[in-house]
C-alpha cells in the first residue's frame, strides 16, 4: 500500500477511534433496583474516621449527576473503593514519583 493510500484512510481511522471515546447518554437503574440518594449512601458506607465526610458526600454525589450515572448501592460503593484505594480519602493525597 503507496504512503498516499495509507493517508487516505487516516482521517476514518480517527473517527472511528474518536467515536469510540464518545460519552454515553445518562446510565439508568437496571429492572428491580431502586435509585437511591448517593450523598445519603456515602454517609453511611464512607468509613467514620473519614474527615470531611459531607464534603466527600456532597461532591461524589455532584458527580453522579453530572455524570449520569446510575445512583445504586453498587456504583456508589465502587466509587468509594476506588476513592479508598487510590487517595485513602484525602482531597490532596501525596503522588510519590
Amino acid at each position: 500500500m503507496s504512503t498516499v493510500s495509507r493517508l487516505y484512510f487516516l482521517p476514518f481511522l480517527a473517527v472511528a477511534m474518536l467515536a469510540g471515546c464518545s460519552s454515553q447518554s445518562g446510565k439508568s437503574v437496571n429492572k428491580g433496583e431502586k435509585p437511591v440518594d448517593v450523598a445519603n449512601v456515602v454517609r453511611q458506607k464512607m468509613p467514620a474516621s473519614v474527615k470531611d465526610r459531607e464534603a466527600w458526600a456532597k461532591d461524589i454525589a455532584i458527580t453522579f449527576k453530572s455524570q449520569g450515572l446510575a445512583p445504586t448501592v453498587e456504583n456508589i460503593c465502587s466509587v468509594l473503593a476506588v476513592a479508598q484505594q487510590e487517595s485513602g480519602y484525602q482531597a490532596d493525597p501525596v503522588v510519590r514519583g
